[in-house]
């Protein structure tokens, strides 16, 4: 019976989400261009757009409040190459697709450089908890990079295996 109850309580500590976002950075051959899809979940998206734009709630069908989250996600990552300077990511756009909201960037470059550093920061200054995985996919090389509040950049070496 205690065994009962004590599942019981634990129930409703396992049905909450965590706190996380899903970056890819996909080096397109082809295009000759880094691809980037930031996946935030709609709520954690709503939240910060609500935060930066001083008000009490956000509508993500807006494409306005689609807007503002780009440009909040473009302010809080970035591919810094070893001389410092962060790249010029374009911002593309946004849209929603369920319960998240996805963010696209690229940026053209002639090869990928074979190391750089990372910073992805965003939802961090709203959630203590917040994880950001960023996935980076060169060829048939992948890297993957976790960021928690107060992370640093981190840095990323592409080489052949």
């Amino acid at each position: 019976m205690a065994l009962l109850a004590g599942l019981c309580l634990a129930l409703p500590a396992a049905a909450h989400r965590a706190k996380a976002s899903l970056t890819s950075v996909t080096w397109n051959e082809r295009t000759l261009s880094f691809e980037i899809i930031h996946r935030i979940h709609a709520h954690d998206a709503a939240e910060a757009v609500a935060r930066v734009s001083g008000q009490t709630t956000a509508d993500l069908s807006d494409l306005e409040a689609q807007a503002r989250l780009a440009l909040y996600v473009e302010k809080h990552f970035a591919l810094i190459p070893p001389d410092g300077e962060p790249l010029d990511l374009t911002l593309v756009g946004a849209e929603i697709e369920g319960n998240h909201v996805f963010v696209y960037q690229e940026m053209p470059l002639a090869e990928p450089p074979e190391s750089f550093s990372v910073t992805c920061t965003f939802l961090h200054d709203i959630y203590a908890a917040q994880v950001n995985t960023v996935n980076i996919e060169i060829g048939k090389i992948v890297r993957t990079l976790v960021f928690k509040s107060g992370d640093e950049p981190k840095e990323v070496h592409i080489q052949a295996p």
